[in-house]
């Protein structure tokens, strides 16, 4: 059976910053990356557009670091920057990165390799912990079995250009006003 040479890894976007000379929770995703995933040469890195930059910013190797965006969320994420549309991103990326990958694997006993071909058991995540239960559960709507990482970010900061990344309780409020419409678009 033919192995991916590669782990790959989404991660995703949680309070950016309102103002970019504070720190936000974009650094302890970024930080947690660079932690994890810096030394391993194995390890491919699909960033949403603010960690993409902090990661771009601290020299992460080019060849692992690949940029999914589509902006930022408003609202209750149902449009282009929520986390379903940048899962559906990812994906699609995802994708041609594994096949492209699987191309590279030498075919053995004239069998194809897509016949030998399964898809990695995890992806791992890499998320805020408020965000990554709600990811989890809108990856699978794509097929994805997203394992978030070990000790992911739990900082809130009141820098954050998102209302709802700020608190806790605003975290809460906003994930429960959202639920219906996320569930009734289908994003859930």
């Amino acid at each position: 059976m033919s192995t991916l040479s590669k782990q790959y890894v989404i991660a995703l976007d949680f309070g950016y910053p309102a103002n970019p000379n504070e720190r936000s929770t974009i650094e302890d995703l970024a930080d947690h990356i660079v932690t994890n995933f810096s030394k391993n040469a194995k390890a491919m890195i699909l960033a949403q557009e603010y960690v993409h930059a902090e990661l771009q910013r601290r020299n992460f190797p080019d060849d692992q670091l690949v940029e999914i965006c589509s902006g930022q969320s408003t609202s209750i994420g149902l449009e282009s920057g929520g986390s379903y549309h940048m899962l559906r991103m990812a994906n699609d990326t995802l994708w041609r990165l594994m096949l492209d990958d699987l191309s590279k694997t030498p075919m053995t006993d004239d069998a194809s390799p897509r016949r030998n071909w399964h898809p990695p058991l995890t992806i791992k995540l890499v998320a805020h912990a408020l965000h990554a239960p709600r990811i989890v559960q809108q990856g699978k709507l794509f097929g994805m079995r997203l394992i978030p990482a070990k000790d992911l970010p739990t900082a809130l900061y009141p820098n954050a250009a998102q209302w709802w990344c700020r608190s806790r309780l605003a975290w809460y409020f906003r994930e429960s006003i959202g639920y219906i419409p996320l569930k009734l678009s289908r994003q859930l």
